[in-house]
């Protein structure tokens, strides 16, 4: 807009002359010649006139022009003072020669603007050899251009320069540009993506030492530096360090100044930087290097961590729990090896899922509710749970829910370990189940030595006692022979007793193993009948029926023997002991039925319970009118108990209903499986 401006102000200038110069020409000879005679002396006058006239018009408009320079001249000279850019002008005709050239020039290369107006080759000089190949065709052009410059001292600065073409009559004739120093900008950049490109090569797997000497050899390069050192100490205490020469070999500058170190320092870690001559300015280069000492522990620190991810990842996959890394919506991102074995679900499979693919149905959606709810409060979940496997078989697993929380403690996600206890759930059961029974068999144990002694105590020395006693008296002399021979048999009444009774003591704590065999039924209650004790009469037991099954024959006759004995003992004579034996193909219950019936007092259905305890009696007066062990239920219980038999206790009527008095004992026999030593 200005030179358009001044054009036409000046074609108004020269139009405003020959109009006043043409009226005054044309007034004043038209005046002179009319009223004037002497027709010299007037054309001298006009012309001086004329002259004074023209002369103070030049005047005034030599006085505007060289005000208006005047200003222009304190614009571009103080323009040129504030601005840090360095102006260049630059004519191609007659010969190329700099126009103009600001003052910036001296601050940023060093160089005066007299010495390139003497030298119009000094600013291609200036740009380095390995960037003057960019400034081909720049005489075209227009826009932004980044070179590295060389100044007077030989320091490396980066710039950024701008042309504009100059035309005369659509002829180009030279360049208007500026340059800016931008090497502070070109050096934070620069090392930023050094740094950038370190991240991504430690998160790409290369190992810290040679992507830290990728980044030394960088800044070598950037800085033009003769050595580049850089030392970092991760948090676990390991130290590493590198060291880059010069990139073209070339040795480290004589000038003291410029070899001495520069470092950037972080309290576990620095970068040590060796300038030479040509390298870019101290103070821009000591702003890099503290960040980059930070981001070379940054990497250290990246690396342990990448090494302990790694580390945890192997372990993962190694561990034989399942592992599972779910999103905060519960949407499953990974899982390992182990939880493919254990549930059949694969990691294509699973990803994107929901642990709902492993329900099983056992637990309720109340309790899953309440298990969503804990682990997005924050907290953890430990628990067994029954899970379903990919082929449908279920599994008892034992799981781990933790929440993983943000540095706000909001929950972004979990991690779920479980792992199958199936076996072990049925191990520690078992373990259960055999200690209960081992607490069983010390219960009683116990319970069979305080028998034992109750029944020593009191049950062995009645007949020991009249043993004794017999013996003792059938020692003296003259006695006569039908005491001799009342004793002798007392003394056989009381021996058989104490066998009974020691017998059945035997009988009620003996442990052995079982030890079956084919039993025709009918022949061993035949040979127990006769084996019983002389003073009870044999012939009064009606033995019916016939039977023949596996069984221990030694706890058969352990289990018969008392009740046919209490039978016998508990019922006047001559009143019947009936023994029947049904088969098991014949029995209601399916098994063996021994049913033995006797014609005695009965049982109180009060005193049942007692009868099963040792040492209880129906009749526990001193004038009971049958003895007996007080135990015979008792043995007879522990020998059914071993052979798997049921015992039952009801009066004579509830089998016989023509019986008004009497018990009935009622003895189912299972059919055990035969001793594999009998095979042998």
């Amino acid at each position: 807009m200005r030179p358009v401006a001044a054009r036409s102000t000046v074609v108004r200038m020269v139009v405003a002359y020959v109009v006043l110069a043409g009226s005054w020409i044309l007034v004043s000879d038209l005046v002179l010649f009319r009223w004037v005679d002497d027709g010299l002396s007037a054309s001298l006058l006009k012309g001086a006139a004329f002259v004074a006239v023209t002369a103070v018009l030049l005047g005034v408009l030599l006085h505007r022009h060289e005000r208006d320079l005047r200003r222009r001249e304190r614009e571009v000279s103080l323009f040129d003072e504030l601005s840090e850019d360095l102006v260049y002008h630059v004519r191609f005709e007659p010969e190329q020669h700099f126009v103009f050239v600001s003052r910036a020039a001296n601050t940023m290369v060093g160089y005066t603007p007299e010495e390139h107006y003497a030298d119009p080759q000094l600013g291609l000089r200036l740009v380095h050899p390995d960037d003057r190949h960019l400034l081909a065709g720049t005489t075209e052009l227009e826009g932004a251009l980044r070179l590295r410059w060389r100044d007077r001292d030989g320091r490396l600065l980066w710039t950024e320069q701008r042309n504009v073409p100059e035309f005369i009559d659509g002829r180009q004739v030279g360049i208007i540009g500026v340059a800016r120093d931008v090497t502070a900008q070109v050096l934070e950049e620069r090392s930023r993506r050094s740094a950038a490109r370190l991240d991504r090569a430690l998160l790409g797997g290369t190992a810290l030492e040679p992507a830290l000497r990728a980044l030394a050899s960088e800044l070598a390069e950037l800085l033009d530096a003769a050595r580049v050192e850089l030392h970092a100490r991760d948090l676990a205490g390991r130290s590493w360090r590198v060291e880059v020469g010069s990139p073209d070999g070339r040795p480290q500058a004589a000038d003291p100044t410029a070899g001495e170190p520069l470092a950037g320092r972080h309290e576990r870690g620095q970068v040590v930087v060796i300038l030479r001559v040509g390298s870019p300015r101290v103070d821009l280069v000591a702003r890099i290097l503290d960040p980059l000492a930070q981001r070379v522990v940054d990497a250290a620190d990246q690396h342990r961590r990448s090494v302990e991810l790694r580390r945890l990842e192997k372990a993962l996959e190694a561990s034989g729990s399942a592992v599972v890394l779910a999103a905060r919506d519960g949407t499953i991102e990974w899982v390992n090896p182990a939880f493919t074995q254990i549930t059949g679900y694969g990691p294509d499979e699973t990803r994107g899922a929901t642990p709902r693919v492993l329900k099983s149905g056992v637990q309720s959606s109340a309790f899953y509710d309440e298990l969503w709810v804990t682990i997005t409060a924050g907290r953890a979940f430990r628990g067994e749970l029954v899970n379903r496997r990919r082929d449908g078989r279920q599994y008892v697993a034992s799981v781990t829910i933790d929440p993983v929380v943000d540095e706000h403690g909001e929950v972004i996600g979990f991690v779920g370990v479980q792992k199958d206890v199936t076996d072990e759930q049925a191990a520690r059961a078992e373990l259960h189940e055999r200690e209960r029974r081992a607490l069983q068999r010390e219960r009683d144990l116990e319970r069979d030595r305080i028998m034992l002694v109750q029944v020593l105590s009191h049950e062995l020395r009645t007949p020991l006692t009249i043993t004794l006693g017999a013996a003792r008296t059938l020692q003296r002399d003259g006695l006569d022979p039908g005491v001799r021979a009342e004793l002798t048999a007392a003394m056989q009444r009381a021996s058989d007793d104490l066998l009974e009774r020691l017998d059945a003591i035997i009988l009620v704590t003996d442990d052995v193993p079982l030890r079956t065999e084919p039993v025709q039924l009918e022949v061993l209650l035949a040979a127990l009948i006769d084996g019983l004790s002389p003073r009870f009469d044999p012939a009064r037991i009606e033995l019916t029926g016939t039977a023949h099954l596996c069984s221990d024959p030694v706890l058969l006759r352990a289990l018969m023997r008392p009740l046919v004995d209490n039978a016998l003992k508990y019922s006047a004579p001559p009143s019947p002991v009936k023994v029947t034996i049904v088969s098991a193909t014949t029995a209601a219950s399916g098994v063996t039925e021994v049913h033995v019936v006797d014609r005695g007092p009965g049982i109180d259905p009060a005193l049942r319970d007692l009868l099963e305890q040792p040492l209880r009696q129906l009749d526990a007066s001193t004038t009971r009118g049958s003895g007996g062990l007080g135990f015979g239920l008792t043995a007879a219980r522990r020998a059914a108990e071993r052979l798997g038999a049921v015992l039952q206790i009801e009066t004579a009527a509830a089998q016989d209903p023509g019986a008004d008095v009497g018990t009935a004992l009622t003895v189912q026999l299972p059919e055990l499986a035969a001793d594999p030593a009998d095979d042998r």
